[in-house]
């Protein structure tokens, strides 16, 4: 008699096969007690898939965890080698920061020894340069008896050619960090054109040459209004290149003016060295006093050419 507690699933499967397979005919009773393990026989097949499909299914969990635990370490090695690069590109730039500042350093020292060399004081981050360009910088200086009086000056020059040139010497080797010029005679001529722009590099150097090429000196002295212009301009430092003192409309000194100037440039307000370069015949008629007078009241520096 089938016991339907007991019997194995391999076994049904065997019976059935058998009963269908034979043309054996069966009781419906026969057929009643085989159906819980033919129940059981279909949940144990279909268990059975699910378990394969479980299988393959960690199986492609596990390959999966395999690439990315690769993948993870590949990460981590990268990582690493790419920190270590970090380490070194830090340690190389932080040499090059310390060999920019030990140039700018010796960079700076250097500019300012060259400046005291020459006579020049000041902070030159901002100079203004005034250059006189009134009729008198056009003449022939009258000839000295002691032709080292003024060594710097060539054969036969006219002045104005002289102080080009020397100007355009001061302008591509001065060491300064920006400038602006401001040309003067009775009126003010001024370069760059441009309101609050303060000029840089060689370009600009070159440019600012060219323009005072074009200048022809005339007219008259008017010192006083190209200071009182160089000061709003707020510059660090002034460079005013002249060849004596000032001049009223009719080419006369002007004594008013002097003393207008010195009062100004001494008073307390008035901050800015300035450096005057002294030219042509400032040597005669006590012209060079009040030039060396209007540098050493401001703190700045004089020097004969």
């Amino acid at each position: 008699m089938l016991n339907k507690q007991s019997m194995p699933v391999w076994m049904l499967n065997d019976i059935l096969g058998g009963l269908l397979g034979g043309g054996v005919i069966v009781s419906l009773a026969s057929v009643t007690l085989l159906l819980p393990h033919i129940d059981t026989m279909l949940k144990a097949q279909k268990l059975d898939g699910d378990l394969t499909r479980a299988h393959d299914e960690l199986g492609t969990i596990r390959d999966a965890y395999a690439l990315i635990s690769n993948q993870h370490d590949k990460a981590v090695e990268f990582g690493r080698l790419m920190k270590g690069e970090a380490d070194r590109l830090e340690g190389e730039l932080d040499q090059e920061r310390k060999k920019a500042h030990r140039y700018a350093s010796e960079r700076a020292e250097e500019l300012q020894i060259r400046r005291e060399l020459i006579g020049l004081r000041g902070d030159f981050e901002r100079t203004l340069i005034a250059i006189d360009i009134s009729g008198s910088m056009a003449e022939t200086p009258k000839q000295l008896p002691d032709p080292s009086q003024r060594p710097n000056w060539g054969p036969e020059e006219s002045s104005w050619v002289h102080v080009r040139r020397q100007i355009d010497a001061w302008l591509r080797y001065l060491p300064v960090g920006s400038f602006r010029l401001i040309c003067f005679n009775h009126e003010l001529n001024e370069f760059p054109t441009v309101e609050r722009m303060w000029l840089s590099g060689d370009q600009a150097r070159q440019e600012a040459s060219d323009y005072l090429a074009g200048l022809e000196p005339n007219g008259y002295t008017y010192t006083e209004q190209a200071l009182e212009r160089a000061a709003a301009w707020r510059p660090t430092t002034i460079i005013l290149f002249t060849d004596g003192a000032p001049t009223n409309d009719q080419g006369k000194l002007d004594p008013d003016q002097q003393r207008r100037i010195l009062q100004r440039v001494g008073a307390k307000d008035w901050q800015i060295p300035v450096n005057v370069i002294a030219l042509n015949d400032y040597l005669t008629d006590g012209l060079g006093l009040f030039l060396q007078r209007l540098a050493g009241s401001t703190g700045g520096g004089f020097m004969g050419m």
